[in-house]
């Protein structure tokens, strides 16, 4: 991994990666408030409460964002699959909410989860010697945890 240029010389390319990633996933929620309602679901005991999930997902695009970034930044010849792999992991995150929500708890809102994780998962070689993108993606993937988690549990209570 090459070394990084100052974060300076690279900060008009991190605003458009955190405004892309937070615009997707606001797009995402408006377009979710058409749908069910997530009080009138059963859940289980862990589920966050309903305004809970706004500014967990908006830290979450935020760090995958910042990771996107770095991607960029310093992946060399597998940037662009890289990339390609991290844009795939973002816009399944973007469409769990209407997933979830426009169509209901579903094995398909599942599967845009599970699919989501394993994108993450084909970062970590890549990224693992980038200290900052390792501390991001950890909570990346316990919130992802946490979403696997309630989606299965709520799809089989409903």
């Amino acid at each position: 991994m090459r070394s990084y240029p100052a974060a300076h010389e690279d900060a008009p390319v991190l605003g458009v990666f955190i405004s892309a990633s937070v615009l997707g996933g606001a797009f995402g929620g408006i377009i979710s408030k058409q749908g069910i309602r997530y009080a009138e679901l059963a859940k289980p005991w862990f589920a966050p409460p309903e305004w809970a999930f706004a500014p967990l997902w908006l830290a979450t695009f935020v760090a995958l964002a910042i990771v996107g970034w770095r991607v960029w930044r310093s992946c060399g010849p597998f940037r662009e699959l890289l990339l390609a792999i991290w844009g795939v992991q973002l816009v399944l995150n973007w469409l769990w909410p209407p997933i979830f929500l426009l169509f209901g708890p579903s094995e398909l809102a599942l599967m845009t989860v599970l699919v989501s994780g394993l994108g993450l998962l084909c970062l970590i070689p890549a990224m693992w010697q980038d200290d900052l993108s390792k501390k991001l993606l950890l909570p990346c993937f316990g919130w992802l945890g946490v979403m696997f988690g309630l989606t299965g549990t709520i799809v089989a209570m409903n």
